[in-house]
């Protein structure tokens, strides 16, 4: 009988606490979405701000997807492909600069633009990863020369045109 009772006990001084959680837990009363069904969308939910701390995920990251992603000074915008291959785009913005970063990692190709207080630089590489590359373009303007740069895997500095 003592047993039964204490199991009794317990259970509802649990659903008690369930109760008080559920009821008083977090109550915001200033929260208005919608949540509708669009033609070209499905299931869609949606209000006129959403706040988000941390990363902001959107699509299946095994696939194609976006991310958003504000830390400090800082946000990062990244959309990315990986259905045949790692293709993807990068905006970075933060108090010092700015840069874009478009790849097409099928070929290799890879497109850097960065600007800041001090100089401004466009680089188009080929390359397989981020440590070395096979080929590269790159033009810089800096506060008191500007740069530009050709140059393949073994150094060889190169200024051509084809016809």
């Amino acid at each position: 009988m003592k047993r039964t009772f204490e199991r009794i006990l317990f259970m509802s001084i649990g659903a008690l606490i369930a109760f008080f959680t559920y009821t008083f837990g977090y109550i915001d009363k200033d929260v208005d979405a919608e949540e509708f069904i669009d033609p070209n969308f499905g299931e869609v939910i949606g209000c006129d701000t959403l706040v988000v701390s941390g990363t902001l995920l959107v699509g299946n990251p095994e696939r194609g997807h976006a991310l958003i992603k504000a830390n400090g000074d800082k946000i990062n915008i990244t959309a990315r492909n990986r259905k045949h291959s790692d293709n993807f785009l990068s905006i970075s913005v933060s108090d010092s600069d700015i840069s874009l970063e478009l790849a097409e990692f099928t070929t290799g190709h890879r497109l850097l633009m960065t600007v800041n207080k001090n100089s401004a630089v466009y680089s188009a590489l080929e390359t397989k990863d981020y440590e070395e590359f096979r080929r590269i373009i790159t033009m810089g303007l800096f506060p008191d020369k500007a740069k530009f740069r050709i140059e393949d895997k073994n150094g060889e500095k190169v200024i051509s045109t084809t016809d």
